[in-house]
């Protein structure tokens, strides 16, 4: 069954802002906790001013590799104070409700010790369960915890289920991985060169506990003035030696970005002797299942792939009562990408604390409420503005639709009578742009996700419309292309985009697709965990490099969408080879191939639509 909610504001009023609050006063104290190995973690605990000795809370855990918390030098303690920074406000939200918050320094970042050879390695692994066991230990603590994080720190939280703890009760896994090879590193085996620049960059400066080069001019001035890198911690009776023995230990960390660039396929191994699925959550998804911890899933449409890692995680990890939500945001979900929302009020109304502590109400505090009754799959539909509900992803009431490319680049539902070939060379300065969804997950300066330069680059690309829509038509699910290529190159890239051209002439960005043509081979291995597209394998022993000559069938999925195509639109497809402010561009000589439309050899887009779209002059 299918419900629909009209108005997104009015969800989000009647759902959040339900829970009474129980403390007004909150405050810190730090620690450092000692592990197995000697090795000390940096913790602060945030608890109600007015808790009595007998009350006893539920606790939630966030475990971070970006500081848990920064030194203000002295000027900027009277603005701290005088106005608390967004990440408090959040922490004291959630202990006005009656909850414990627990904000470490993972081993080998912040003002812990140690050092880091991988990310979410085992001994991080293991300590997420002793700081567990530290918390239950606590007076103040119920026995119950909740692990939440959005990013890396929910990946942090995902990997403490597999120690399958019995006092974690739930977790709020946010726009965070779940496939470290296919989500982040290498999506659809194409390296994601601007992300892994700048993430590693970002890390390498805060190991070495300074701002990093990416923030310039008076913003790095200003806040230098400001900041003085991680906070100590306050038992720290050493007077500060211990953050200062962190910092050394630090600068001993393994060189992200150099780790990266060994690996191409997901079997490649790097310096360290590790393959990404040593520390991918998909490998771990037996042992995730065990711990039976209800999770939130969520993400953003425009948030890089991560929509398809919610989607997955959902499908794979079954635990009664988790739920999975997909809104129109970029990384981290404070502002909405919906291209039909006005550039002035991008700041998304969706109450995320709210949702989370009616999620963490029902599971570590027994309590029923709106949230709860809701089904347990949430999407928006862009175009449409408005927040839906079923009982399973994918929706019920959505059939995939071929869409053919046939006579003068165009699309339809028919198959080519005649055979057509088209040639595409590859334009090197295609782009999706600086503002992409790529674009999302290290976004320091805080850009809108947007397309606006679509129409100026369709001289770059291959592009095939449809004819105008006769009805509106509804897209939610994972659209799948099927291309029939030909080339004189063994191996290169494509991106393929779905797009919507209005009556206006507008152009609007639906979704893509990226795929490197090697791993074309569909696998009969059993795929690692299931999914709703085709199973490629990423591995080299299955690269399969095109041949002189040959005519191969190129299978691959686009990111999840829900999208609504308005009546008099046209649908788009758009085919590049690059992409050139985002990913790596392979390879650096001149490639072209030619795309199929043919009775026998027909390219075509798979779209998962509400009903059999018409067209104006379709027969």
């Amino acid at each position: 069954m299918l419900s629909l909610i009209t108005d997104a504001v009015l969800r989000h009023k009647d759902l959040n802002n339900n829970a009474e609050e129980s403390y007004s006063g909150v405050e810190l104290k730090s620690y450092y906790v000692v592990m197995r190995d000697m090795v000390k973690i940096a913790v602060d605990l945030y608890l109600p001013v007015e808790l009595d000795t007998d009350d006893k809370l539920p606790a939630i855990l966030h475990q971070t590799r970006y500081f848990r918390r920064q030194k203000y030098k002295l000027f900027s303690k009277i603005l701290r104070h005088n106005k608390k920074n967004a990440k408090r406000k959040v922490i004291d939200r959630f202990v006005r409700n009656g909850y414990a918050y627990v904000n470490i320094d993972v081993r080998g970042s912040g003002a812990s010790l140690g050092t880091r050879n991988m990310e979410w390695s085992p001994d991080e692994v293991k300590d997420a369960a002793e700081i567990v066991d530290w918390i239950v230990k606590q007076p103040w603590s119920d026995g119950k915890v909740a692990a939440i994080g959005l990013s890396y720190t929910a990946t942090a939280a995902e990997m403490l289920l597999i120690n399958k703890h019995p006092a974690v009760k739930a977790a709020v896994i946010q726009n965070s991985l779940f496939d470290t090879y296919s989500d982040i590193l290498m999506p659809g085996g194409v390296r994601n060169e601007s992300f892994l620049s700048k993430w590693a960059m970002l890390n390498k400066f805060r190991d070495m506990n300074i701002l990093p080069d990416t923030i310039s001019g008076f913003n790095k001035i200003f806040l230098r003035f400001l900041i003085n890198g991680a906070a100590p911690v306050s038992d720290d009776k050493e007077g500060g030696k211990l953050l200062c023995q962190a910092k050394k230990d630090h600068l001993k960390n393994y060189d992200i970005y150099k780790s990266s660039c060994l690996i191409k396929f997901r079997d490649d191994i790097s310096r360290d002797g590790l393959t990404l699925d040593d520390f991918s959550p998909h490998n771990f998804v037996s042992e995730i299942q065990k711990s039976k911890t209800p999770i939130y899933n969520w993400s953003g449409w425009y948030d890089g792939a991560y929509q398809r890692s919610a989607i997955n995680r959902y499908l794979n990890v079954k635990i009664p009562g988790s739920r999975l939500l997909l809104g129109p945001w970029d990384h981290g979900g404070n502002h909405t990408a919906d291209p039909f929302v006005d550039i002035n009020q991008i700041k998304t109304n969706f109450d995320y604390v709210g949702e989370i502590i009616l999620f963490l109400n029902k599971h570590l505090k027994g309590e029923n409420n709106i949230l709860t009754s809701l089904s347990p799959v949430s999407y928006y539909t862009i175009g449409e503005g408005k927040w839906k509900f079923s009982d399973k992803w994918p929706v019920p009431g959505f059939k995939q639709c071929l869409l053919y490319f046939n006579d003068s680049k165009s699309l339809s539902d028919i198959i080519p009578a005649r055979n057509h070939t088209y040639k595409y060379i590859v334009d090197k300065n295609t782009t999706s742009g600086k503002t992409s969804r790529w674009k999302s997950q290290v976004n320091i300066e805080k850009k809108r996700i947007e397309y606006k330069f679509l129409k100026d680059f369709d001289s770059g690309r291959l592009c095939f419309d449809s004819m105008l829509l006769k009805e509106e038509l509804e897209v939610t699910g994972h659209p799948l292309i099927s291309l029939y290529l030909q080339s004189e190159e063994s191996d290169f890239q494509l991106f393929v985009y779905l797009e919507e051209i209005e009556e206006s002439g507008r152009v609007n960005y639906v979704t893509e697709g990226v795929f490197r043509v090697i791993h074309r081979k569909i696998s009969t291995e059993t795929s690692p965990y299931k999914t709703l597209t085709p199973n490629h394998s990423f591995k080299l022993k299955n690269a399969l490099p095109l041949s002189s000559g040959e005519i191969a069938l190129i299978t691959f999925d686009m990111f999840p969408i829900s999208y609504l195509f308005k009546k008099g639109s046209k649908i788009r497809i758009a085919i590049a080879g690059v992409d050139a402010d985002n990913f790596e561009i392979y390879p650096q000589k001149h490639v072209e191939f030619n795309v199929f439309a043919t009775e026998t050899c027909a390219s075509y887009i798979s779209l998962p639509v509400n009903r059999k779209p018409e067209f104006v002059n379709s027969n």
